[in-house]
C-alpha cells in the first residue's frame, strides 16, 4: 500500500501537470483567437496581407523564437522565398530585402498580420508623407524606441544611418 506521502506527491505532481497543461492551451487558444481577429480586421481593409505567426515587435517572443524555433526551420526546409513568412518574421527584413518584397507582392502596400497586432507596410512615399505628417492619427510606438534611447532623443536616426551605411 502506498504510504501518504507519495500519494500526496503524486496529487502535487499531477495537478501541477494538470496546470501546465491548462495553461499551455489557454495560451495557444489566445494566440489563435487573436490572430484568427486580425485576419478579419485585415480583410476588411481589402488590402493584400501575410500571416505571420510572431509579432516581432514583442521584444522577448521574438528573441526566443528567432533564436531557437526559426533557426531550425531554416536549416531543415529549403530556402524560403521573398516573401515567406520565415523571411517576415525578422524585424530587420526591410533593411535586407528593400523593395523585392514589395515588387514580389506586386503592390506598395501591405499588412503583416500576426498574434500581436496588424502591420501596415508601405513603400509608397505619398502614403509615408501622410503618416509623418498626421501624428495624432499615426502616433509612434514610443515603447519600441525605448533600447535606443541611450542615443537621445534624436537616436533613432543616428542607428537607422548606421544600418544603412552597412547594407
Amino acid at each position: 500500500m502506498p504510504s501518504t506521502a507519495s500519494l500526496l506527491l503524486t496529487g502535487l505532481l499531477t495537478g501541477l501537470l494538470t496546470l501546465a497543461l491548462l495553461l499551455l492551451t489557454s495560451c495557444l487558444f489566445w494566440l489563435l483567437y487573436s490572430l484568427y481577429r486580425n485576419i478579419q480586421g485585415a480583410k476588411s481593409t481589402a488590402l493584400p496581407y501575410k500571416v505571420v505567426p510572431i509579432y516581432h515587435y514583442d521584444f522577448l517572443t521574438s528573441l526566443l523564437f528567432n533564436s531557437t524555433i526559426l533557426k531550425v526551420l531554416n536549416k531543415i526546409l529549403p530556402k524560403p522565398a521573398i516573401t515567406s513568412w520565415r523571411k517576415l518574421v525578422v524585424g530587420s527584413w526591410p533593411l535586407k530585402a528593400r523593395h523585392a518584397v514589395f515588387k514580389a507582392f506586386k503592390t506598395d502596400n501591405f499588412l503583416l498580420v500576426t498574434p500581436g497586432g496588424t502591420i501596415f507596410t508601405t513603400a509608397d512615399p505619398p502614403v509615408i508623407a501622410q503618416i509623418l505628417s498626421r501624428d495624432a492619427q499615426f502616433p509612434k510606438a514610443i515603447a519600441i524606441y525605448k533600447s535606443i534611447r541611450i542615443y537621445g532623443e534624436n537616436g533613432m536616426w543616428l542607428l537607422l544611418f548606421s544600418i544603412f551605411k552597412d547594407v
